[in-house]
């Protein structure tokens, strides 16, 4: 089976220009002006080839669905690069669900100040939120859902984490309820003082 960078390759040298390269720089215009991607139910999936990520700069939505092996966005081999998020200055709207495997939110998405919109369902192996989501002021909505297993350790966390989200208008989970969750951070901070 072929990975999502071959597949990505392999499908814009076959609609794009008469350009045969496939270094992500020279990926055919289409591309670029490119407004959603969907990624659904690539079981070898492991990390995001994010060497592509400067190709799709008119990206507005991207959906991450059912891709069980994916860890994170970039090889245990390879550095940091989240810089390569700051190309996706028009990406609105994040959907990660059903990715077992995430332990984390992307590094480089705490540089894309475009996103409105951050929806993490199903992904058991994310135990918190990244200090950073306190930077994405943008963020009108964020939800969390159906962390089956972790419901108690995720109520724990978020109460620590409020301060990271407290900044986000809208904020649906099923881990507490809002007020309840507000609540409980202002107790854990002053039990804290």
């Amino acid at each position: 089976m072929r990975s999502l960078e071959q597949i990505l390759k392999l499908t814009i040298s076959v609609s794009g220009s008469s350009s045969s390269s496939s270094h992500p720089s020279s990926l055919c215009p289409a591309v670029s002006q490119l407004k959603s991607l969907t990624i659904w139910e690539i079981e070898d999936l492991e990390f995001l080839p994010v060497e592509l990520l400067p190709s799709f700069t008119s990206l507005q939505e991207v959906s991450i669905f059912d891709c069980s092996r994916l860890s994170s966005t970039a090889s245990e081999d390879e550095n940091d690069n989240s810089e390569q998020w700051k190309c996706l200055q028009s990406l609105r709207t994040l959907r990660l669900v059903g990715i077992p495997e995430l332990v984390a939110l992307p590094n480089g998405l705490q540089h894309v100040a475009a996103l409105q919109t951050l929806i993490i369902e199903r992904c058991d192996n994310l135990m918190s939120l990244p200090e950073w989501m306190a930077n994405l002021t943008g963020l009108q909505y964020l939800s969390i859902y159906a962390f089956s297993r972790l419901d108690e350790t995720w109520r724990n966390n978020m109460v620590e984490d409020w301060h990271k989200i407290s900044h986000i208008p809208n904020i649906q989970s099923c881990l507490l309820d809002l007020e309840e969750l507000q609540l409980a951070a202002i107790l854990h901070q002053l039990a804290k003082n």
